[in-house]
């Protein structure tokens, strides 16, 4: 069903010393989960001394629905948008809890803040924006996500094209897996940790331009979107030792969330379709065929690379959900 609102985020570094206002959040988080069956209030935990626009957030956050596992460092700030006061016009949003104003992007067609969730070193700002009116499509990109080789073969109905996006993500998993295997003294934990976060960076910055290069595709092809349901893939595979790590690793649902943001701004529909049989039938004569390594055999004597034809099988299956 087609929704006419999105939900982004924009990131901005707030510059502020919050370390002790976050440990206050933390023992004001404590006291909800250690009393979440009483209806709690600001004036519960006015003793602890955080701001009651803060300690309101909490208490709903972690009173109603407290983790199975709670981590004092994991503890955020949050206020509701009610409480902030944007200013499109200087670029900015005033926050009276700290009385002071932090500039942000505001985005295209923007309608309201939902909040703002403060850690140590930055302020995320959750937007509501209106999504473009859902375009007329004349066909539907097949999207096969792929753990080896390109992180997506695109299948183009209207071009008759594929298209391989992403292609340096397995050698560049691959590259920091190696680079952080070597590196395994105890002494070294503060490199090991900048690695991670490089590797993590490197891949989201892949998936933004992979995503969008997609959607803009689809945009101009007037076309609509279909992407396998990969939902519990982690459980159901069951891979060989050098393929799990990149199964682990592997961004389907991050990849996924910024298809469906940035597909519903540009009014492109994106379809949800079932993944089984999508890699054994054949795209030509949809009869069921085998693998022979990188190559899918049709009993008709159709051969093709085999994320072609899923790509190919994708594109002409009926989508289960729709964004």
């Amino acid at each position: 069903m087609w929704q006419d609102t999105v939900i982004i985020t924009r990131r901005v570094r707030h510059g502020l010393d919050l370390a002790a206002d976050l440990e206050k959040a933390a023992r004001v988080a404590e006291f909800a989960i250690g009393h979440k069956d009483e209806r709690l209030t600001t004036r519960h935990v006015a003793h602890i001394g955080l701001n009651s626009t803060f300690s309101d957030m909490t208490l709903r956050r972690y009173g109603k629905r407290p983790p199975m596992t709670f981590r004092r460092e994991r503890t955020k700030l949050e206020v509701a948008g009610s409480k902030v006061k944007p200013d499109l016009e200087s670029h900015s949003v005033y926050i009276p809890a700290f009385r002071t104003a932090l500039r942000v992007e505001f985005p295209r067609r923007f309608i309201r803040i939902r909040e703002v969730v403060f850690d140590r070193d930055f302020a995320h700002f959750v937007f509501e924006v209106s999504a473009d009116d859902r375009m007329e499509v004349q066909g539907w990109l097949g999207v096969d996500l792929n753990i080896i080789g390109p992180l997506a073969v695109v299948y183009v109905p209207t071009l008759g094209e594929v298209l391989r996006i992403g292609t340096e993500f397995y050698f560049l998993v691959k590259k920091y897996q190696k680079i952080i295997r070597e590196v395994t003294d105890a002494r070294k934990k503060g490199m090991r940790q900048r690695l991670y976060r490089r590797r993590k960076n490197r891949i989201t910055d892949l998936l933004h331009k992979s995503t969008s290069k997609i959607v803009s595709l689809a945009r101009d092809q007037q076309c609509g979107i279909r992407l396998e349901d990969l939902r519990g893939i982690r459980r159901a595979a069951n891979p060989k030792r050098p393929q799990r790590i990149m199964v682990q690793q592997w961004p389907y649902f991050k990849f996924r969330q910024q298809i469906v943001y940035k597909a519903k701004m540009a009014g492109v529909p994106v379809q949800l379709v079932r993944p089984g049989g999508t890699s054994t039938t054949c795209a030509v004569h949809r009869v069921t065929g085998r693998r022979d390594g990188r190559t899918f055999l049709c009993p008709v004597g159709h051969e093709v690379d085999v994320d072609e034809n899923a790509a190919m099988c994708i594109s002409a299956t009926v989508g289960k959900y729709e964004f």
